[in-house]
């Protein structure tokens, strides 16, 4: 059984078939990729609603018309993770709507406690599901049906067990980390791989927005981030600027697993980058990043935690100082929510992750 993961999915812009007319064309690249898959996995970043209205506090909202489902169908994707950040940025009807759209399209969903998904092709059998990090400040946490499923050691450690009673490769889609970092943080490392310890799995990792790098760890495969796939600026804000695709956040792999029994037997990457007008091209130069950055995955973690300082301190040479007008551009009710919001997790982070930091 062969099994295609894929990074973050908005279809947005470019990659909207109600703005571009090539959308379509352009994601046949996708297909012709993975057509020899058997299932195909991806996060879908942004709800598939007409809802065109929110009272969400969030710092960037992400919407993208039902119709794009059909975006999907033509890369051939089978199955999505619905634990990210932005899920609920349109609401409770955003939400319902883009689970309608998606089942009337006969594709799955994962990550909102509901029951993980099985994949089977003959003998050979995985199971799915889908799980976002406090870090992600993501809308509707919660252990209920239909809330965004929590990334903790004892939830992923139940999905774990669980897919092992079944006889089943665990598939952990997990949306974590920080944007615009080529390296995941320590805490989020110890916590992937200590889950070995209860017996082989696969993370397909998504949301930092650049790729990351990946490891064989106990007889695991660890998939940190894929990058975006699918996505491009971001339009829609609580200060009304817009956020604009970096050169990096242009990059992604593709991985397929396949799949013998409930155990992975091989894996390939296939590397791309996107234009601003969506079309993709093949570009082997990315493999070699990733090799630098999976590299720096087997250093100890005082140095990975200075890569990642690095990187940030990059980050902060040509940002908007922060005087009194960036102050005032951002207070209104979302921006002020988002903030709030930010702090209740980041402290619901710290407790989840308090052993492993």
């Amino acid at each position: 059984m062969k099994i295609a993961l894929l990074g973050d999915i908005a279809l947005i812009g470019s990659f909207d078939c109600t703005c571009n007319q090539n959308a379509r064309e352009n994601v046949r690249f996708i297909h012709d990729l993975i057509e020899d898959c058997d299932f195909v996995v991806g996060n879908l970043e942004a709800p598939l609603t007409r809802q065109d209205t929110t009272t969400a506090c969030k710092g960037v909202y992400l919407r993208s018309s039902p119709e794009n489902v059909g975006l999907l169908q033509e890369m051939g994707v089978t199955h999505v993770t619905l634990a990210n950040n932005h899920f609920f940025d349109y609401g409770n009807r955003g939400a319902n709507e883009t689970q309608d759209v998606l089942e009337t399209a006969g594709i799955e969903c994962v990550g909102l406690n509901m029951s993980p998904k099985q994949l089977t092709c003959g003998e050979d059998r995985a199971l799915l599901d889908g799980f976002c990090c406090y870090s992600a400040n993501a809308l509707q946490y919660g252990e209920k049906p239909g809330k965004v499923q929590i990334l903790s050691y004892s939830a992923v450690s139940r999905f774990i067990k669980l897919a092992k009673e079944q006889n089943c490769c665990p598939i952990v889609s997990a949306h974590f980390g920080e944007e615009g970092l080529h390296y995941p943080a320590v805490e989020h490392m110890k916590l992937f791989r200590k889950l070995t310890d209860l017996g082989s799995y696969v993370l397909h990792g998504t949301h930092p927005h650049v790729l990351q790098g990946y490891e064989e760890y106990s007889d695991s495969l660890l998939f940190y981030s894929l990058g975006n796939l699918c996505f491009d600026s971001a339009q829609t804000t609580s200060i009304g600027r817009e956020y604009v695709l970096s050169d990096e956040q242009r990059k992604t792999i593709i991985v397929k697993i396949e799949i013998v029994g409930n155990r992975v037997s091989t894996s390939e990457f296939t590397p791309l980058r996107f234009d601003s007008k969506g079309k993709y091209y093949l570009d082997m130069s990315i493999l070699a990043a990733i090799q630098s950055y999976s590299e720096a995955l087997a250093q100890e973690y005082d140095t990975i935690k200075l890569l990642r300082r690095k990187e940030k301190e990059q980050f902060k040479i040509g940002q908007e100082k922060r005087n009194v007008q960036f102050f005032l551009n951002r207070l209104n009710y979302r921006y002020v929510g988002a903030f709030l919001n930010g702090k209740l997790h980041s402290r619901a982070y710290e407790r989840t992750f308090s052993e492993y930091m």
